[in-house]
């Protein structure tokens, strides 16, 4: 591995629950991935029915982080179904900054 890349990682909540991305974290923390960006996309624009459904990150792995560890633990989180794990594309980094939701919208617009 080269002193630091990155990595793109999107994962569908199966169960919302308080803690889930704290868990993500610490996994995330522990192992010496850095987290670069991190977003949700939500089911629902009604601020009272609010649901996440994605939770997508750009990750930064740099030469001592255990990243092996961290690809095998993911599964383990049980409210949590891991739907990308690559390096990021170009729709990954606009995905990022405006959300796919946002991106998709728009191209609907056109």
């Amino acid at each position: 591995m080269s002193a630091a890349e990155l990595w793109y990682l999107e994962c569908k909540v199966l169960k919302d629950r308080p803690g889930v991305l704290g868990e993500i974290a610490s996994l995330l923390g522990r192992h010496r991935v850095n987290i670069l960006a991190v977003t949700t996309g939500i089911e629902e624009v009604d601020p009272h029915k609010v649901k996440p459904s994605l939770l997508r990150f750009l990750l930064q792995v740099t030469e001592d982080s255990q990243f092996g560890i961290v690809r095998n633990s993911l599964p383990e989180i049980e409210e949590l179904e891991v739907n990308a794990l690559r390096k990021p594309t170009s729709l990954d980094m606009v995905s990022l900054k405006y959300g796919l939701e946002a991106v998709i919208s728009a191209a609907r617009d056109m």
